[in-house]
């Protein structure tokens, strides 16, 4: 994965970062929780940070990288969330979002998200 920073490494591990998964996009001022602001962090990084902190779905930006895999970030937090969180309908656009990214490149499959769309 390219970054659009000129950081290709973990900021915790030094990790290269087209060889791991990444840290889900979080709100900003959660963010500043775990790392400083332009800093990139590997999941497993992430994780260990997140050991100390309770994270959960309200935490996450509504996007399509934190809904993109199986499991996504989302469908990790997502557990927790009961009822549905009061940004339903971003996560909804985002979710839009990755189906027509899949139009472009048919290897991403959002079908494990069909309960948002």
């Amino acid at each position: 994965m390219m970054l659009g920073n000129k950081q290709q490494s973990c900021a915790a591990c030094g990790q290269n970062l087209d060889e791991v998964p990444l840290a889900p996009m979080l709100h900003d001022e959660v963010w500043r929780q775990f790392a400083k602001p332009h800093d990139t962090l590997c999941a497993k990084c992430f994780l260990e940070r997140a050991v100390e902190r309770r994270i959960g779905l309200r935490d996450l930006r509504p996007c399509p990288f934190n809904l993109y895999g199986v499991p996504s970030w989302y469908d990790l937090y997502h557990a927790e969330a009961a009822p549905l969180p009061s940004n339903i309908d971003a996560w909804r656009s985002a979710a839009a979002s990755l189906a027509w990214i899949e139009k472009l490149a048919p290897e991403v499959s959002p079908s494990h998200l069909s309960h948002l769309l």
